[in-house]
């Protein structure tokens, strides 16, 4: 079985959507939430 080496880091963002841009010391409920992948060793 052949070997793969990765060098880079793998990421994953994780994004909430909200009505509004919350204010200072604000806490909102998110509507959606989604989840991404990403980084050079995630190509």
């Amino acid at each position: 079985m052949a070997r793969v080496t990765v060098i880079g880091s793998i990421n994953q963002d994780i994004t909430v959507t909200t009505e509004r841009f919350p204010g200072p010391g604000e806490t909102l409920l998110g509507k959606d939430v989604s989840y991404r992948l990403g980084g050079k060793g995630a190509n």
